[in-house]
């Protein structure tokens, strides 16, 4: 078995090799010629632009349901996220890779501590993380652990991301409710305040902390929400959100 295949729960037949390369390639040119044709409107790039600046290393957090876009939304900037070791997290896998970014393969269910060690080395090298706190299997907007672990041992800020986007596919049945943008419509980025995560805590106070983000994360999400109500009804922007170039 190739190197590749070595991180997941799941021995691969041709034809998953076959459909874990073609999907991945198909979905990246459809989010690429849909980015094309989308109104995007940007609300707190502010909280993150001063770290690329800098090039100092953060922590993204974001819902399962806003995965998809985003990848392609940070589209060769070299993050590395965590991807489940199961057949879901091939495609997220190969997606990563096909737009310039990195997947360290593992969950709370699978590989998780292995995981965890190797996205925290690769934080404290200086690389931006992300992290999908409801996933691999919910329940939605519900976060665990692991992104304030991160936090706490690397030193390094969390910052939320979300978007909110209509019209949409919706998967409305599916455990995230993964939304998926449609041609030419109005989509909303989010990014929230940075969050802070102190090296010494006690249990409650670890467990306090990750309320703390959770609340911040489903925050944002109301953020986007009322962007997007606020643009489709035709209301003018708010100072801090700004429309953006298609990319």
């Amino acid at each position: 078995m190739s190197e590749r295949y070595q991180q997941v729960d799941w021995k691969p037949t041709w034809k998953d090799r076959l459909r874990y390369w073609f999907v991945p390639f198909l979905v990246d040119w459809i989010m690429r010629i849909l980015g094309w044709t989308i109104r995007k409107i940007e609300i707190g790039r502010e909280h993150v632009e001063p770290y690329r600046e800098r090039g100092e290393s953060f922590i993204y957090s974001v819902w399962h349901e806003s995965v998809l876009f985003s990848i392609h939304y940070h589209r060769r900037r070299r993050i590395f996220a965590m991807a489940s070791a199961s057949k879901d997290g091939e495609f997220i896998d190969r997606l990563l890779e096909r737009t310039g970014n990195h997947a360290i393969r593992g969950s709370t269910s699978k590989f998780g501590r292995r995981a965890l060690k190797e996205i925290i080395s690769t934080a404290k090298k200086g690389s931006a993380v992300t992290f999908v706190p409801d996933g691999p299997r919910g329940p939605a907007l519900k976060l665990q652990g692991g992104v304030v672990a991160c936090a706490q041992l690397t030193g390094l800020p969390i910052i939320p991301i979300h978007y909110e986007c209509e019209p949409a596919w919706r998967f409305e049945k599916a455990w995230d409710r993964v939304k998926i943008p449609k041609f030419f419509c109005t989509l909303v980025y989010g990014w929230g305040a940075p969050i802070q995560v102190p090296r010494r805590m006690s249990e409650a106070e670890f467990e306090a902390k990750r309320v703390e983000v959770e609340r911040a994360m489903q925050a944002l999400v109301q953020d986007c929400k009322t962007r997007l109500m606020e643009a489709r009804s035709g209301k003018s922007a708010s100072p801090k959100a700004q429309p953006v170039e298609s990319r």
